[in-house]
Order: structure tokens, then sequence, then C-alpha cells
């Protein structure tokens, strides 16, 4: 529990948004679900090395989000549009997203097929790994993007209420500080 804390400090203090924050930690849940779909897929018992492999599991999905959503912050840095920094954000992460955790699940694989007595006590951790990196990063790649512009239309929704002339990237959390910091 207390990493877990410690995890959205640091979050927030890096993204500097609670939103961004919330909608990478979300990510968390996806994992561990494809980590269980793996373990049905294999026919493994959950066990204690399952929850250890969702913790170094959370890890990752985590750099994932963080990469993608700097990403995003950078562009609309950059005076992009919502849409355009979005489409940014995907299209110059996919490679780097796509490279470590392919590389990673590949690396996990042989271990997952592995028979042997030895492999069967890190087999639960290695499918929980390898089959959340893999479902995790796809859904990262494709309903992440969908999410970050959710967020953003019900921020704008609601920062309307008050500011009828708002645009989409003036209620981002990287454009307000961006305009904050060039009023010094």
């Amino acid at each position: 529990m207390v990493a877990v804390f410690i995890i959205i400090m640091i979050l927030v203090i890096y993204l500097r948004s609670t939103l961004q924050m919330v909608l990478v930690m979300l990510m968390i849940p996806v994992g561990c679900m494809s980590a269980i779909w793996g373990h049905w897929i294999e026919g493994a018992p959950l066990s204690m090395m399952t929850i250890w492999g969702m913790v170094a599991l959370s890890g990752t999905i985590i750099n994932d989000g963080v990469v993608f959503i700097s990403r995003y912050n950078d562009c609309l840095k950059l005076s992009m549009k919502v849409d355009e920094a979005i489409l940014e954000a995907a299209r110059s992460r996919l490679r780097p997203i796509l490279l470590t955790s392919l590389t990673t699940t590949a690396g996990l694989f042989p271990l997952i097929r592995e028979g042997s007595s030895d492999a069967r006590f890190v087999l639960p951790m290695a499918i929980t790994l390898g089959y959340g990196i893999l479902f995790g990063t796809f859904f990262i790649l494709t309903c992440f993007p969908v999410f970050l512009k959710v967020a953003n239309r019900a921020k704008l929704f609601f920062v309307r209420l008050r500011h009828p002339e708002r645009t989409p990237e003036s209620v981002e959390t990287a454009v307000k500080d961006q305009l904050r910091n060039a009023d010094f």
C-alpha cells in the first residue's frame, strides 16, 4: 500500500496532473486482467508468484503509460492541437513501446514453455509478466489515446460551464504550466 502511494505521488509530481496520473494508474488493472487471461490460456493456477509478477508488471505498464503521456504533453507544449498531439505521441512512441514490450515478452516465452521442474517455481511470474505486458501494451497503444481524448473533452465540458471561450488545449496542464511560466 505504501508503494502504491509513493507511485501515485511520483506520478502527480512528474505529470503535474491528477487526471493524467489516474489515467496511467487505470492501466494497471488492465495489465492484471491480461495476466489472469494468460494464466487461463496456459492452464496455470494463480499463486503468490503471480502476485509478485503483477507488482513487476505494474511498473512496466506505468512506464509505457508515462512514456506515452510525456510525449503527449511535450507535443502540447509545441502548440499542437489535442488531436494532433495524441496522434504524434502515438506515432512517435509506437516503436519504443513496442520494442521494449515485445522483446521482454519474447524473452519470457521460452521460460513459459520450459517444462523442467526448476522452471515451475517461476512459471506463474513469467506468465504474469509475459501475457500482462503483451496485452497491456496493446491496450495502451489502442485505448489509452482514446482515454486521453475523453478526459480532455470531459475537462473542457466542465471548464466551459464557466468559461465558454476555452479551447481543448487550454484545459491541459502542460499548456497551463507553459502559459504560467511565460508570464514570469
